[in-house]
């Protein structure tokens, strides 16, 4: 790797996030943090994680193993090094919502999709080994499905046709901030999560209102 690919396609990114990083660390607490084996029941902890992540790293591995012809763009190595690191962002629990999680991974995902959509996937030639590939591509989309039949199951559960429920939208002005909107609906611990540290470097040196304003003359 030369110094100008090393610079482009690590370094500017990496120093592009460290502000985004700021960011986060300017929060006055988060209620939820930890890893996944501090927190109870296990069971469904370790079927969501099973699910939602290790599935998704297990198709993406097969798919780049099997279903990838060239891949003189990405090494081997930049792209399983990239996979390696999803499984690790989900063991560390961070925020009611797993940020940690859902936004840590989503820069990684984009880059893996990616990778895959630039590669050439040998589907040219109409012999048995493409009719392999071609089911074994649609075996791992199927696969992809399963977290999102979830969502599927429980809106078809809940619905105005078969239970009356219907959705309720609050008028845009009704709460002056976000901390106010979860307050309300998920109680004062989740929406701890929302309110910021006045001695952070974000709030001092980023946000603007942690500068004094200049004296008129």
């Amino acid at each position: 790797m030369d110094l100008m690919h090393f610079l482009t396609k690590l370094c500017i990114p990496v120093l592009v996030c460290l502000p985004v990083l700021v960011y986060f660390l300017s929060s006055s607490g988060i209620p939820i943090r930890g890893f996944l084996w501090t927190f109870s029941p296990q069971k469904p902890i370790v079927i969501d994680y099973i699910i939602c992540v290790l599935l998704d790293v297990v198709i993406l591995f097969l798919i780049w193993k099997y279903g990838i012809n060239n891949k003189k763009e990405v090494p081997n190595r930049f792209f399983y090094g990239l996979l390696a690191f999803v499984p690790i962002f989900g063991v560390y629990r961070f925020g009611f919502a797993n940020d940690w999680l859902v936004r840590g991974t989503m820069p990684l995902f984009i880059i893996l999709f990616l990778a895959i959509l630039r590669a050439e996937i040998p589907l040219k030639n109409k012999t048995a080994g493409v009719t392999k590939t071609k089911i074994l591509m649609i075996s791992f989309i199927l696969l992809c499905l399963v977290a999102p039949l979830s969502y599927l199951y429980r809106g078809f559960k809940n619905n105005v046709f078969l239970h009356g429920q219907s959705f309720k939208p609050y008028s845009y002005d009704k709460y002056p901030n976000v901390y106010q909107a979860i307050k309300d609906h998920h109680g004062q611990p989740e929406a701890a999560q929302y309110l910021g540290n006045k001695q952070s470097a974000y709030w001092k040196y980023l946000s603007g209102k942690g500068i004094a304003a200049p004296v008129s003359e």
